[in-house]
């Protein structure tokens, strides 16, 4: 037990002795002081008990501390010894290193040397490469060049054929639409000496703005601004199309019928003129 301990040991004694002299003093004027110095004794008793298990249980735990303290010293002189060891297992590493440096230096110096022959060896050889490389290419590139030429000469020539065929097609075409144009046109104009009122009873007034020419000028879109009588523009009707400057340009006939915008085919133009956008259209002017 620590000296601490052991001086609170006695007071306890000491103040329970007192304690129980008072105790005594005073029971012994009472009836019943057996009774209750029994009964304060048993108490006194239990308390100094718990007072001895306290004391025994410090001094336990200060021997456990004192065994973990002893148990840390030990660990801390271990490690002391442990980092002295690796102290000197660095400096030997440093010397060993410092020797390493001193051999690689020399290493470099002779390898400079050697490496200024060996890199203008392998430009030389490098340039001669590259050169060799370039000269490959340049020939394939000539070659697939030729090959793309050839190719494409005979696609060219082949296109040349199907255009030649369809362009011969399109002329009959045209040729055959031509004289059925001007039958039409002889036989409109023979109505229009024969019978001139036939034809404007026949097709409803109406008129219109050229709102669109598409084709080189073969197709023209028209859009109805007048209708006075109300009529459906059918497909076959001919306007004549005219401008305020230049007076009357030619004849487009009705194709399809979408709302307000009869899309039709130019079937006449008068030589030198060229149907544009705005321009005027009726069936009711005649050339």
């Amino acid at each position: 037990m620590s000296p601490i301990g052991r001086v609170f040991a006695v007071l306890n004694v000491f103040f329970a002795g007192a304690f129980l002299y008072h105790a005594g003093v005073y029971l012994e004027r009472d009836a019943h002081w057996k009774t209750e110095y029994t009964s304060l004794k048993t108490t006194t008793d239990g308390r100094i008990d718990d007072l001895l298990r306290q004391v025994t249980a410090a001094e336990k735990d200060k021997e456990a501390k004192e065994r973990q303290l002893t148990l840390s010293e030990q660990q801390r002189v271990a490690a002391e010894q442990a980092n002295t060891a690796l102290e000197t297992r660095n400096k030997e590493l440093d010397n060993r290193l410092t020797e390493m440096e001193r051999d690689l230096k020399a290493v470099k110096d002779d390898y400079a040397t050697v490496s200024s022959s060996i890199q203008e060896a392998v430009r030389n050889a490098q340039l001669a490469m590259q050169r060799s490389i370039e000269a490959g290419q340049a020939r394939d590139a000539a070659v697939a060049d030729k090959v793309a030429s050839e190719a494409e000469l005979r696609r060219a020539r082949d296109r040349m054929a199907q255009l030649q065929d369809q362009i011969g097609e399109l002329t009959a075409t045209v040729a055959m639409r031509d004289d059925t144009i001007r039958q039409k046109d002889i036989l409109l104009e023979i109505v229009k000496v024969k019978a001139p009122g036939l034809l404007v009873d026949a097709v409803p007034p109406l008129n219109g703005t050229v709102q669109r020419v598409d084709a080189d000028g073969k197709l023209v879109t028209i859009l109805i601004t007048g209708n006075p009588t109300g009529a459906d523009v059918l497909r076959g009707y001919s306007f004549a199309v005219f401008s305020g400057e230049t007076g009357y340009k030619g004849e487009a006939m009705v194709q399809e019928v979408d709302g307000n915008f009869a899309f039709c085919r130019v079937t006449r133009t008068v030589q030198g003129a060229r149907i544009t956008v705005g321009d005027q259209a009726s069936t009711n002017t005649y050339n």
